[in-house]
């Protein structure tokens, strides 16, 4: 029996034959060359149809395939082709998720359980700024009063700004409380992220990248207490506590509104009392002179032992600054003005803490109402 096609060779059963071969094998064998000169005689018909037809295999170049599989419920759309017959899948890709992103959905738990224990002990920044002088680059961080819900508010206008020597510690601190803050893993997309970063490439104080900055090892306890003294230092828990009611840290006034009227008073003295001054044309031979001071209104008031009264307006006030000694106790304060430095110490040297407090207050509500006057509108923007 054979099977003629048209332009191939016929396919003759005796041919197959093969001594070596078993009777199984030869009949395996003859069924095989029958079956496969059927597929092909088939194959071949097939083309020769479509071919008469002018179907679109005819344009296609020899080495394009055109594959028809089972429809994926994994497609999210398909093209048809021409002929309105097999449609090609179209894969949209998944949106790309940066490391820092995957590094926040991995550790989100552990950031929200550190910030919630460092944010009762530090505060944190809503801002921050690079100043360039110079060849210098200097970093500001900018601090709000989370309350301003009294009318004596210090900051509902401003911000509290200090300059820092640990920005590195800093930003990355910060990054972590937007994380806190946020349900969902954040991005370098995002803007408050984007706004950090360019911060930190700005600065160039380290050899370090954004990525490995906010991707390394949490803040330890010693870049805590780095920042707890430079804080201490610029004044800022003269002006500002932690109310442990409402978890936020407030300025002075908003957390004590009930000693508003006393601080603020224009009639009755705020703090009062003898302090030494210290005087002298030369740093060396300077010496310190006894004399009775008054803080009350918008002045501060001193009288020496001959009754002359000078006065110093709190509006020429720059900043106060405690100076401690080799134990880190409070002895002495310093006042800082345009045009002169005044040196200060209490006589029992017990409470210079609270006159700093209190002349702090008091030059912050100051300049609030001098703001509020000019129309002043600080920004209330959080990154």
């Amino acid at each position: 029996m054979s099977i003629a096609l048209t332009g191939t060779p016929s396919i003759q059963g005796d041919n197959l034959h093969n001594p070596f071969q078993s009777p199984t094998t030869r009949s395996f064998s003859h069924l095989t060359s029958l079956a496969s000169a059927q597929t092909l005689s088939t194959t071949h018909s097939n083309l020769s149809n479509k071919a008469s037809k002018g179907s679109l295999l005819k344009s296609l170049p020899p080495t394009h395939h055109v594959i028809q599989s089972q429809p994926d419920l994994r497609t999210q759309g398909t093209i048809p082709l021409e002929d309105g017959g097999n449609r090609i899948s179209v894969f949209e890709p998944y949106p790309l998720r940066d490391t820092v992103q995957h590094f926040c959905e991995k550790h989100l738990d552990k950031i929200k359980a550190y910030m919630e224990k460092l944010s009762v002990k530090l505060p944190l920044p809503v801002k921050c700024t690079i100043e360039e002088r110079k060849s210098r680059k200097i970093a500001k961080l900018h601090f709000a009063c989370q309350d301003r819900s009294t009318t004596h508010c210090l900051y509902a206008n401003a911000l509290f700004t200090m300059k820092t020597h640990y920005p590195r510690v800093w930003i990355h601190v910060m990054f972590l409380a937007l994380q806190s803050r946020s349900v969902a893993a954040l991005s370098t997309r995002e803007q408050s992220v984007s706004s950090l970063k360019n911060c930190w490439d700005i600065l160039k104080c380290e050899s370090k990248s954004f990525l490995t900055l906010v991707t390394s090892a949490f803040p330890s306890t010693r870049d805590h207490e780095n920042l707890l003294l430079e804080l201490r230092n610029s004044g800022f828990f003269d002006l500002f506590n932690f109310n442990v009611r409402y978890k936020q840290w407030g300025c002075f006034l908003c957390n004590h509104p009930e000693k508003a009227l006393g601080i603020l008073s224009h009639t009755h003295p705020v703090i009062e009392g003898e302090m030494k001054e210290k005087k002298g044309k030369w740093r060396l031979f300077k010496r310190w002179r006894t004399r009775y001071f008054t803080l009350s209104g918008g002045q501060l008031s001193c009288r020496d032992r001959s009754s002359i009264l000078t006065t110093l307006d709190l509006a020429q006030i720059r900043s106060v600054r405690v100076s401690r000694s080799h134990r880190n106790i409070p002895k002495a304060f310093e006042i800082f003005t345009e045009e002169k430095t005044y040196v200060l110490k209490p006589k029992d040297g017990k409470n210079a803490e609270e006159w700093v407090q209190c002349l702090t207050v008091l030059v912050a509500h100051h300049n609030q109402s001098n703001k509020d006057k000019a129309g002043f509108f600080g920004s209330k923007t959080l990154i």
